[in-house]
């Protein structure tokens, strides 16, 4: 049982797929309030102080990527192949 339990362990470490959750233009409204229910975010303030520092980052569980050509960000959550298999 040691083996199974290392073995799905090491699938869902190393199949890790990335959920598309939304971007920045579609997730806040025109009042700068958050309608997207996948993100953590109250409104565009909280948004940009997470990205002040650095557009590419993890914020509470959610993969922030920038697009410096189209001026993006995208928001994605990690899932694991594994789970949706297991």
């Amino acid at each position: 049982m040691k083996y199974i339990n290392d073995f799905k362990k090491f699938i869902i470490k190393e199949n890790l797929d990335m959920e598309y959750l939304g971007n920045c233009i579609d997730s806040f409204d025109m009042n700068g309030d958050c309608v997207n229910p996948y993100l953590p975010f109250i409104d565009v303030n909280e948004f940009a102080c997470a990205v002040e520092e650095n557009d590419n980052i993890t914020y509470k569980g959610i993969i922030i990527q920038y697009d410096k050509e189209k001026d993006i960000h995208s928001f994605f959550r990690e899932i694991s192949i594994a789970t949706k298999i297991i």
